[in-house]
């Protein structure tokens, strides 16, 4: 079946067609589509995977934030967060938005003030 492995800065996806290794870096989101996860990559890219949104979350460095019960983020690639109407959007480098949940949404804003900080310092 399918597997994914983490190495320091790869995630290694199994399937049918056998082993990709995604680059960390490279991978803007993850967002739930039933069994299944879509890792969204760098250069408007998309991989299905056989896995679970909640083991994946736990198996991601620390600025992969869950910002939806279908969605993680990436905060290293975040453009800006928007409000529309009463929802908010996680805008990233590429693709569409992503649905902001508003019980992560304080969440969210703290580490992405933190994100902002740590860039600042390095």
């Amino acid at each position: 079946m399918t597997r994914a492995a983490v190495r320091p800065d790869r995630l290694t996806v199994a399937s049918a067609r056998g082993d990709e290794l995604v680059p960390i870096e490279n991978i803007l989101a993850v967002v739930g589509a039933d069994d299944y996860v879509e890792l969204r990559l760098a250069g408007s890219r998309s991989l299905l995977h056989a896995a679970r949104l909640d083991g994946l979350a736990s198996q991601l460095p620390p600025n992969f934030l869950r910002i939806h019960r279908s969605a993680i983020a990436n905060l290293a690639r975040v453009q800006r967060l928007e409000r529309e109407g009463d929802r908010w959007r996680l805008h990233l480098g590429e693709g569409p938005p992503l649905p902001v949940s508003r019980s992560r949404q304080p969440a969210l804003r703290e580490a992405l003030e933190q994100e902002v900080c740590t860039a600042a310092l390095v």
